[in-house]
Formats: structure tokens, sequence, C-alpha cells
């Protein structure tokens, strides 16, 4: 179903660092601004939204239970909270009665409006059963379901089922799904992986056009520490440096701050929370030459993009680089600020959705609004008590009011941290956590309940101190014991490396433009289920396309674009048992179709493709090698530019490689990998050699090495839905 466009959202940015040397202290908060709460990124903004946070069981939950980060500042930090937010919705030309969260009434009423409208001219659509809110977890886990905070409904289920493989069944007409489309609901029937026909889920207000305001953020049910509490010590995979910006912002989705860093050649790099600050989560790289930047969401996809401020004239004008680009593209922002103006930072203090630009003139912070198009002064706060241009500056909410403050933190031993709020109240709190002049500092919210936190970045060496007096493990909010990290997956060396995708039961092929969290994918069917993919480079065009061998009628066809299409080439294979096996095995720079004949433990090595209507013809040689249960796969391994045979035992999880196509024992072994693993093989950073890599069904994830060698991956790239009918392909597959 179309979707049109509209307003989109705010992701929930967290803050900024002050910038390290020699580039002046930058740093931003983004309090709560109607974050990008869609369901599924088959929903606009097409970006995912907002994770849910985390609860401590599964089921029903107890009414004490804390809802933590933007979910719980937006809808309410504990089941009490929420539920005394609830009210009663009709649902229009029904008798149904939906319990909903009181700030979703704006926008059903605007859904509820253009229902009206087509009742008024003769449409309808009978609905014998809704219901909304249900405080529950989904399907075991440990996330809160939307149901749980009144922000979703499910109508008439019969004839709107739930479906985990992906096929929409559903009588519910279309100008029905549009009116809450329209009104910023996300519906089951766009979810990408699965489909959940009977679903409507809010996806905030930014995402409501017309939405009267921006929330205010509900108050936090801990108490306030000064800073003087519980610190959390962690090494950055991301380290001050200087001539680099080191931010804050939520580049994950995950809810929590993620620190990024922007390099004068324009290199972007992102450590996710998860997973502890120690994986680059998002990499990507903007065409400036300038390591100055704030962050903010400019385009509303959801996600910040990197600011990057040119003061050659008389005003700052800033390039906004997207993150929904990689970082490549811009857009051009105009303000009034004086190009003279220290301290840029970025904040909300207008009532939308749009973050404001905070600057220091000398003695007071002038914040240029966005409802102004940064044209003119919309206020002005002034320099905390005690602080002078010398301190580290930040924009935070300490009262807690929806609007951005200023923090200013000394250096030293026991550094004070001096505030003025943008209502012109103040305060003073001092911390044992040292800071330095190089150190880059801001406060964010880290344990999710609603109270600033104290982040100091000294070196790689991370310390938060916690503004509140919050109970239990600080993350355990937005990541559990089986949470993958964001992964921005190998740096490729070359223009383009090798990426991976998946093959669907359903003959549904998707493609990753590189592996990484979150990458772009392309999608197509070829094939039918049961039949056997991989993939190659048929025509010898340096592009990986689909292949597939048919058990069912014994041929393999072959097709030359990635695209949904029948096959360019198709012929006989083998005998039945026999296992495809793609390479380049002569150097050629093309992919033919190899046998593995299990029963013999013996490969067969055919150098050129099968014609119409025959066989593959005889193997160039042959050879033995590895023993029963043993799975072969290929790859250069030795960098020859010749395709090899490698075994992996599932028994042993001891990978056997080859440097020629040789029987006999193994050139190098080693173990990796679990029951159940499939074994590919890729050169992932363009260093010219294969290495392997493990598909593991049962999380729907990849565990790539750089080295052929014992030891854990060095990257584990999460990409669909859990299930052992998925098969993996790999290979130069021009997605990109």
């Amino acid at each position: 179903m179309g979707q049109p466009n509209r307003f989109a959202v705010l992701a929930a940015l967290i803050g900024v660092f002050a910038l390290t040397l020699p580039v002046a202290s930058l740093a931003n908060d983004a309090g709560v601004s109607g974050a990008n709460f869609a369901e599924s990124k088959g929903c606009e903004p097409f970006t995912a939204g907002l994770s849910r946070p985390l609860v401590n069981s599964t089921g029903y939950m107890s009414t004490n239970e804390q809802i933590k980060g933007p979910w719980g500042d937006m809808f309410g930090r504990t089941y009490y909270q929420v539920s005394q937010s609830l009210v009663e919705w009709q649902l229009p030309g029904t008798s149904k009665i939906l319990r909903v969260h009181e700030r979703m009434i704006p926008a059903l009423d605007q859904a509820g409006a253009s229902l009206e409208a087509h009742f008024g001219v003769g449409e309808s659509y009978s609905v014998y059963s809704g219901y909304a809110a249900i405080w529950r977890t989904v399907g075991g886990s440990l996330r809160p379901s939307e149901h749980a905070f009144g922000t979703a409904f499910d109508i008439n289920p019969r004839e709107n089922p739930y479906s985990r493989d992906n096929y929409l069944r559903t009588d519910i007409p279309d100008w029905f799904v549009q009116s809450f489309v329209d009104a910023g609901f996300c519906w089951g029937g766009d979810w990408i992986s699965v489909k959940d026909a009977m679903h409507f889920s809010w996806s905030g207000p930014a995402l409501t056009p017309g939405y009267p305001g921006r929330p205010r953020p509900y108050p936090p049910v801990t108490s306030a520490s000064g800073y003087q509490g519980a610190t959390l010590s962690l090494n950055s995979r991301i380290s001050t440096m200087p001539g680099t910006t080191v931010t804050l912002g939520d580049v994950t989705g995950e809810g929590a701050p993620d620190i990024i860093q922007l390099a004068a050649s324009g290199r972007v790099e992102a450590a996710g929370a998860v997973g502890g600050y120690g994986q680059i989560a998002v990499r990507g790289a903007t065409g400036s030459g300038s390591a100055e930047s704030v962050v903010g969401d400019y385009d509303l996809d959801g996600r910040p993009d990197v600011w990057v401020p040119d003061r050659s004239g008389s005003t700052i004008r800033f390039e906004a680089w997207t993150f929904g680009s990689g970082f490549e593209q811009a857009l051009s922002i105009t303000t009034a600020a004086p190009s003279s103006s220290t301290h840029l930072m970025l904040g909300f203090y207008d009532d939308d959705f749009l973050p404001d630009l905070y600057v220091f003139n000398g003695s007071l912070f002038s914040v240029y609004g966005s409802k102004s198009a940064y044209g003119s002064v919309t206020a002005q706060i002034a320099l905390p008590s005690g602080a002078d241009a010398s301190w580290h500056f930040a924009t935070g909410d300490h009262d807690i009011d929806g609007r951005s403050d200023i923090f200013a933190v000394s250096d030293g031993q026991n550094p004070s941290i001096a505030i003025s709020t943008a209502s012109g109240t103040s305060a003073t709190f001092s911390t044992a956590v040292s800071v330095r002049a190089s150190s880059v500092v801001d406060f964010a919210d880290y344990d999710g309940d609603g109270r600033e936190d104290l982040f100091v970045l000294t070196d790689s060496s991370l310390t938060i101190a916690f503004g509140g007096n919050s109970s239990g493990a600080p993350d355990s909010w937005f990541q559990g014991s089986t949470s993958i990290p964001h992964d921005a997956g190998p740096e490729c060396q070359i223009t383009e490396c090798e990426t991976i995708g998946y093959v669907s039961a359903e003959g549904i092929w998707s493609i990753a433009d590189r592996p990484r969290t979150e990458p772009d994918v392309i999608s197509f069917y070829y094939g039918d289920p049961g039949d056997a993919p991989f993939a190659g480079d048929w025509d010898c065009d340096g592009v990986d396309t689909p292949g597939l061998y048919r058990r069912s009628d014994g041929f393999v066809y072959l097709r030359n674009v990635n695209t949904q299409g029948i096959a360019d080439r198709e012929f006989y294979f083998g005998d039945p048992g026999d296992v495809p096996l793609v390479g380049d095995f002569n150097g050629d720079g093309c992919d033919t179709v190899s046998v593995f004949r299990p029963a013999e433990h013996r490969m067969y090595i055919i150098n050129e493709l099968g014609e119409a209507g025959a066989g593959l013809g005889a193997a160039d040689f042959y050879f033995t090698f590895g023993a029963s249960g043993d799975v072969p796969f290929v790859g250069d391994f030795d960098g020859d530019d010749k395709d090899e045979i490698a075994l992996y035992s599932p028994t042993t999880g001891r990978i056997y490689l080859k440097w020629d196509l040789v029987g006999g024992a193994a050139d190098a072994t080693f173990v990796y990998g679990r029951r159940g693993d499939i074994p590919v093989a890729g050169d992932w950073n363009g260093d010219g050699s294969d290495t392997v890599a493990l598909y593991r069904p049962s999380e729907g994830s990849w565990y790539i090495k750089l080295t052929n060698t014992d030891g854990s991956a060095d990257h584990v790239i999460h990409l669909h839905p859990h299930t052992d009918k998925t098969l993996p392909i790999v290979g130069m597959l021009g997605s990109s």
C-alpha cells in the first residue's frame, strides 16, 4: 500500500559531548522530542523506530514495573503512570470502546474524522472485535507490547491474522487503513519480515500532522543524586583525539546515547551503547573538510544528522549531512547566528520537533529557534553561576520540563557543575569524576530514569556519574543477555567488498548493500520452495547473481541480474544427492558450478558451465578431501585469485583449509563455531583473501572473521528473523 509523505519524526538524540581540541566545545541535548516510535521500518519514516525498553519479567507485568528511556519519557515511567493516562475512545461507525493513551487522542481523532468522511459517502467496514491496552510483553520476551502503552489496537483478528511467513491476508479496505496511516499510525500489513494485518500502532506525535506541541516528559520516579552517587567506568572504542568532534546521539535506535566521532576528513563513526561502547556500530563519511560539528535530526527521519558549520559569511550556515544517506548527502541550513559565536550546541526550546540552535556570545547563551527558521533569537539563558568560557558546556533537561538547560563543568579532580535552566532557575553541584581540559563532557540519560547523567570521556576511558538514585543494572533496559550490538561491519579497503544476503523458504532473495546492522536491502523472488540457492558470476561481469539447484528435476537455473525473472541459463546437474560448489577455480574471472559427492567425499571440479538441455560434462579433475559429515564451502583463502575448497566439521567445529585443488591433509585448520552453523567465505575487507564466516540460522546472524585463525568473530551481523528455513548467500552481489 502506498504511503504519502508526512511530517516525520525526530530521534532521541540524547545529547552531544564537548569537542576535543583544537576545535571549540560543541554539545547538544534532545530531551523528549516526540521521537520515532514507528513499530516497523516498513512504516514512515522508513527508519526503524526506537526499541521498546526491556523489563524485568515476561508475560503480564507488575504494576510497579518501571518503563525506562524515551518510552518512559513519552508514555509513563511505571504502569501506574501509564494506566493513569489511559482514556476511552470509540472507533467511529462501531460500538467498540478502546482504552488508549491520552497522548494518542489527537491522532485517533484525525483518523476518526477521515473514517467518518468515508462513511458519509456510503463506504463501510464492520468491526466485530477490537482491543487496545494490555499490560504484557511480546511472545515470552522482555519487551513490552505496544499494547502495554495504550498506543496500539487490534481489530478483526480472524480475517486479518498474524503471519510469521510474511503472507498478507486482510479484508480491511485501503481507505480504512490509509485513514490511520495518514494520522501517523503504522499498520501491521506494512511490516517487512512478518505481517500482522489486525494491528495498528501509533508512531508518535511527530508523525501526526498538526500535533499540538511537543509533550513534556513524565516525572521521574527516582530521587536526584546531585552526581554524588553511583558511577560507571567503561572503555570506549572511540577516544578523544585532537581535531575531532566527539558527540552523543542515538544512531542505533536503542534509546540510549551512542558515542559519535567526526574527523576533519569527514569520517563518521559511532560506538553503540549496546556492547558498552566497545563496537563501532555505524560508519560513514561526509563531504566536509571540517571536524567542527553538532548533531541533530534535521530531515526528521528519526536518526541524528551531522551539522557542519560554515563561518565564511557574517552568519553561520550549516550543511546537515544526513544519517539516511550514510552522511554522504547534505541539506543546507541558514541561521542568523553571528559567525563569531562560540560553543555551538543543539537543544529543544520551542515546542516543535526540530532542534534549536544554542550559541554563546560572551555573556549569555542565545537560542535561535527552529520555529523562526533560525532567523531570530527566541530566548536567552544566563551563563551558569561561576562559569567562564574555559568550562565545558552542554545542554540537557535538568528540571525535566521538556526544554534544554545550560550545563557547565569545570576541570579538576572534584569539578563543579553549574546549571542555568530555560525557566530562569539555577543549581550547583560537585562530583568526584575527574575532568581534564582535553576531556569531552556531556549530560544524557544512560540509565533511563529520566534524569541527566554526566558523561566524561578522557582518551578512551568513559566515566558516567548518575543524576538519579536508580537501582539495578543501569543498562538493563536497553541490553539483555542475548542482545547483539549494532555492528558497522568490516571496513572495506576498496570500492566494494563482498556482502551477505539470505534466501527464504518461499524463494525470496534479500541482499544487503554491505555486511552491517540495518543495511539497505533489495529483495526479489527467484526459485521455488525446496530449491538450493547460491550465487556466482556467470557472465564474468564482476557481479554475482542468483543460481539454484532444483532437486525435483535435477536442473541448475542461473540468472545474470539480481532481479525477479526467468533463468538465463539452465542445465542438468550431477547425480541425486550431489551438492553444488560455486567458484572461480581457474582464475579466469568467471564462476562455474562444480560437484561435491558426499557418498564418495569427492570434489569434481568443472571449469565450464553446462549447456542448455545437457549436463555439466566431464570434470576437469577430481580429488577426495574430508570425512563423512564434513560440509564443504569455497573461497580464495591464499589470495591467488583462484578459489579453493574448505571443509567445516559440524561435530567438532573445526575448519579445514586447502591452498590448492588437491586431496590430502589440510594446509591450515582452526576451530570456529558451533553445531547448526553454516560456513561461508568472502573477502570482507578487500585485502584480496577470503576469510571464514558462519551463518547461524537460529539467530539470523553472521559471525565474520577477518583472519583464518582460532578466536572469536571480529564482526557479528544480525540481518533477518530467526528461522532454520533461511539459507545464506555471499558474494560481490552488486547491491550498492
